[in-house]
């Protein structure tokens, strides 16, 4: 597996933020770096937009999965598997020659008390969203964004997974109360999002990128699909 350390430079994709108010996907256009058609196996809309900003033609698919099926204790190894079953699900009925590109999140949360780092996915309930939310106020919480492209064509696939926090500001009762009401975050891992308008405010600072927080890290997705399609001009 190819793993993209969360000090990587980020180069033209992404941003890294500092203690700043606010939070703004910042993409710029990148030249297609296949001739094949390209599928974004997700129905993320978060993913879309990275995609559109990249300026890439593609098409989308959603894999059938269940993801809760697929467990391991190394939550890394564990989200690339899941983004791995979405790829193996898909692969068989999408035409080829293609570039299949699928992904999976988890959050990893760290309570303290010596319990270590709690994996966090979307949230299965409103109580288990407040939950959340509540224990972010004036904590972090880690992002892992695993990718998989797959070349449908001959086989080849390459992986990786980027990591990213996302130190919090307070977060009020009153806060997450207008959050989970407006049900944003219920299918977000970690039952949070950026750029819902009552929390993205409230970012102290993120290391890493937005894009990887938001579930398409950019420099390593053009890495992967570089690797995936090294001999195709």
């Amino acid at each position: 597996m190819d793993e993209t350390p969360k000090t990587d430079p980020l180069g033209g994709g992404g941003s890294s933020l500092s203690s700043q108010p606010d939070v703004e996907l910042q993409v710029q256009p990148r030249p297609k770096p296949c001739s094949l058609p390209i599928v974004l196996g997700s129905s993320s809309g978060y993913r879309r937009r990275i995609m559109d900003s990249l300026g890439w033609e593609f098409s989308t698919a959603s894999p059938d999965v269940d993801e809760k099926a697929i467990r391991d204790p190394d939550p890394r190894k564990m989200c690339a598997e899941i983004a791995r079953a979405k790829a193996r699900a898909l692969a068989e009925r999408l035409d080829k020659p293609a570039v299949l590109i699928t992904a999976d999140q988890v959050c990893l949360f760290d309570e303290g008390h010596g319990r270590g780092e709690e994996v966090r996915e979307k949230p299965e309930s409103v109580e288990e969203a407040k939950a959340f939310l509540r224990s972010y106020s004036c904590r972090s919480v880690k992002t892992l964004s695993a990718l998989c492209v797959t070349n449908l064509d001959n086989g080849r696939a390459a992986e990786g997974v980027h990591e990213s926090t996302v130190a919090w500001r307070e977060i009020s009762p009153a806060v997450v109360d207008d959050v989970i009401a407006r049900g944003n975050v219920m299918g977000s891992a970690g039952g949070f999002a950026l750029e819902e308008p009552g929390l993205r405010s409230l970012v102290d600072k993120i290391e890493g990128s937005v894009d990887s927080v938001l579930g398409l890290p950019v420099e390593l997705l053009c890495t992967l699909v570089e690797r995936a399609t090294c001999d195709v001009t």
